[in-house]
């Protein structure tokens, strides 16, 4: 009976938090990144293969969001590295693409002079 309760709960979350990290963008970073840390480790705690893969699943597809913020897809990408998912290559590289994009638009600081 517990079990079929905690399978709703983390097939809910699956579903609901990428779109909700999405969608609230404005809102703190770093509470959707705690978020994200917090609901790693509960799901490593519950030891079920099937819930793994589906929280990891949401994690792959988090860190491939193009309009989500850096610091989250960041955390996703270590995650994922971590639980051995991604090579250290294919994270550097997800990483260095979602950090080098924002930057080759920004406008120069007030006042700078190139050289």
């Amino acid at each position: 009976m517990v079990d079929d309760v905690v399978d709703g709960l983390v097939a809910r979350i699956c579903i609901g938090f990428a779109r909700r990290v999405c969608f609230a963008q404005r809102r703190g970073r770093r509470r959707d990144v705690d978020r994200v840390i917090a609901i790693n480790g509960a799901i490593a705690l519950l030891q079920n293969d099937e819930h793994v893969a589906a929280w990891q699943a949401v994690l792959r597809q988090m860190a491939d969001m193009q309009g989500l913020h850096g610091l989250v897809a960041g955390r996703c990408c270590r995650l994922l590295l971590d639980a051995g998912v991604f090579a250290s290559e294919e994270a550097s590289r997800r990483m260095g693409w979602r950090f080098r994009r924002p930057l080759s638009r920004r406008k120069p600081p007030r006042g700078w002079r190139g050289s």
